[in-house]
């Protein structure tokens, strides 16, 4: 079985969350990816909605968004809007940033 790269798990997760908040798709906006590895972060710049990801530090980035590998691995493949608020509730991934955008 071949293995999904991280982009494609990163755009694919974009896109499945932008069909369970589709109020959200006309949002533009660049968010900070940071997945912990055993190397080191994994830093990776996500915009919306145009559902595109990349390896960049985000530095215009309005939210930040920090998980372990394995979590992301888990949620990027399977995980349903209520799985992401599951694992924010268990302190599994944590979200920073503009307290504005974080309201919506």
């Amino acid at each position: 079985m071949p293995t999904i790269d991280t982009r494609s798990l990163i755009e694919g997760a974009v896109a499945r969350f932008l069909d369970e908040v589709p109020a959200l798709r006309t949002l533009s906006i660049a968010i900070r990816l940071e997945l912990r590895e055993r190397g080191g972060p994994a830093v990776w710049r996500v915009e919306m909605p145009a559902k595109t990801a990349k390896r960049d530090p985000a530095a215009d980035a309005k939210i930040e968004v920090i998980m372990d590998r394995q979590t992301f691995n888990q949620l990027a493949t399977k995980g349903r809007l209520g799985d992401w608020i599951g694992a924010f509730d268990k302190g599994a991934l944590r979200v920073q940033g503009d307290a504005n955008i974080l309201k919506l």
